[in-house]
């Protein structure tokens, strides 16, 4: 964005809109749908796919875009822990008093359940790394998860049931407790019924119009997902910022430029 990523971002992360196709059957309340997603999403053993993202800032002197597109890899491991990477390319425009500026990146994060590990590399600039601890109750693509975490921060309803990606979907609509100017006022969140996975989320402005967005395609869900995926090897001339102490101040420790040691996590929370 140039902005702040955190497990969470996946997605976070990680906002849509089509016409309803369906209807919200007597039988389904936001709780019966509540409980369907977590228990779907049980089921789910590794998820792959294809993503998009936009995210836009408007004001009267100043606009701001982000636009991310990437890949996804979910999988259970062992002991229930929950791992998953994103690999993305970001484009960010800023325009203010008549001027704009372009920034373009890559972004990998791989969490494992434990720690996560989020790299952002630039043309002609020094790899940053950020270690944060992995946070247990963050959306992990989708289920029980993911919707406790958008009752801590809307009032959710469900909404008529509609098609995504060819899956037909939950759909559940959030409005901010505590809204801020330049975010979402009304966000819509999309869960396959078949899995539980979350396809969609979009969020929306006053006047209506899409600032927020992601969407996932090509979904596949229960296939082979290699362990590698779940691991990063940190580059000689990283800076790392060490956030893994929340009560302590953020550790910066810049890695030589070469004839250095590449540093990895430790065999206790590699990835």
């Amino acid at each position: 964005m140039n902005m702040k990523y955190t497990s969470t971002v996946h997605i976070g992360g990680l906002l849509f809109g089509l016409a309803l196709v369906g209807v919200v059957q007597a039988a389904d309340t936001l709780e019966t749908v509540e409980k369907e997603v977590a228990s779907k999403f049980e089921s789910v053993e590794s998820v792959t796919a294809d993503f998009t993202f936009l995210q836009k800032v408007k004001s009267a002197q100043f606009s701001a875009e982000a636009r991310r597109s990437g890949s996804y890899a979910y999988k259970k491991g062992d002991g229930g822990l929950r791992k998953f990477r994103m690999e993305m390319k970001t484009k960010s425009t800023q325009k203010m008093s008549g001027n704009e500026t372009t920034v373009e990146s890559n972004t990998l994060i791989v969490d494992n359940g434990k720690l996560v590990l989020s790299m952002t590399t630039q043309a002609n600039a020094q790899p940053s790394v950020t270690k944060t601890q992995s946070d247990p109750k963050a959306i992990s693509g989708g289920g029980g998860a993911a919707i406790e975490q958008l009752k801590r921060s809307y009032e959710i309803k469900l909404l008529p049931e509609e098609k995504v990606e060819g899956l037909t979907c939950y759909t559940i609509e959030g409005k901010p407790k505590e809204p801020m100017p330049g975010l979402p006022v009304t966000n819509k969140s999309y869960f396959a019924k078949d899995s539980g996975i979350l396809v969609k989320m979009e969020g929306f402005d006053q006047s209506g119009e899409v600032i927020q967005s992601m969407v996932y395609t090509n979904i596949k869900v229960n296939v082979p997902v290699s362990s590698d995926k779940f691991t990063l090897e940190i580059p000689e001339n990283a800076q790392v910022i060490d956030m893994t102490q929340p009560s302590a101040p953020a550790q910066v420790t810049p890695q030589p430029a070469s004839g250095g040691t590449s540093q990895t996590p430790t065999s206790e929370d590699k990835p």
